[in-house]
């Protein structure tokens, strides 16, 4: 009796030690998991204050008009004072496009991205004369009620050759209000996906209309190029852009952050 109690107790120990053995597994593998968690959620939370830092830095290059002239500057500000009316915004404020066509649209737009958007011809000359009594400096006026702009009408041989892309106006977006602004600034602009493919075409055309290529590469109606080093993220477009691009990955990161907070 007194060996069958004690194989009975040194079972039991045996199998005590077994699960006690189990559970400091089982805690190591937890606690790895958890070191695991503990450093994703780190990391994350690091990257989610990068781009909120990021996104109030453009914040405040685009509310303070950052590289604007100093009269549309002047002429915003007084809209949103009330002291003028009849604006509808920069040419940079009313358009968006795809990251992959901001540098061809913003090449193509150059100075005119900064071109002033108002309802009327009247709208355009209480702009002047404030910028006169100002003495703070010149702007130009777009008029919904009077440009009226034309997109090329051969489209569709122009569409036919290598590296087409599609016309400026088409490849950004904008409220149809403007639909006559943005064809007389786009509507004969080509925007093609190399400077080689656009050689070929506007050649082939005879030199009739602009062609850009997505790297900003210029061939202007008459045969005279233009190009060289951008950055692609000092323009207008591209801050806009960007904007857009962080908000919806601090979003992702803010889902990410609360997932691994449950785990």
């Amino acid at each position: 009796e007194l060996c069958e109690s004690k194989g009975k107790a040194d079972e039991n120990k045996q199998e005590l030690t077994n699960r006690l053995s189990g559970l400091a597994k089982l805690l190591e593998t937890r606690n790895t998991k958890l070191s695991e968690c503990r450093k994703n959620l780190t990391d994350t939370e690091i990257q989610l204050r990068d781009v909120e830092n990021r996104i109030k830095t453009i914040a405040d290059l685009e509310n303070s008009m950052e590289g604007f002239q100093f009269s549309v500057k002047h002429i915003m500000k007084a809209s949103q004072q009330g002291r003028i009316s009849g604006i509808c915004g920069t040419v940079s404020q009313l358009i968006s496009v795809e990251t992959k066509y901001s540098v061809a649209i913003e090449t193509a737009l150059g100075g005119a991205l900064q071109n002033i958007v108002v309802n009327n011809e009247d709208s355009a000359k209480r702009g002047i004369r404030l910028l006169k009594e100002n003495r703070a400096g010149r702007a130009t006026f777009l008029p919904v009620s009077a440009v009226k702009g034309r997109e090329l009408d051969n489209v569709g041989e122009i569409s036919k050759q290598k590296g087409f892309i599609g016309l400026g106006s088409k490849l950004i977006k904008y409220n149809s209000k403007y639909d006559g602004i943005i064809k007389s600034l786009l509507g004969r602009v080509v925007v093609v996906d190399n400077v080689d493919n656009a050689i070929a075409m506007s050649r082939y055309f005879g030199y009739k209309f602009r062609v850009v290529t997505l790297e900003g590469e210029i061939l202007n109606a008459g045969g005279s190029m233009s190009g060289g080093s951008v950055n692609k993220q000092s323009g207008f477009l591209s801050r806009a852009t960007e904007i857009k691009t962080l908000t919806s990955e601090l979003s992702d990161l803010s889902v990410k952050i609360k997932e691994v907070g449950d785990k």
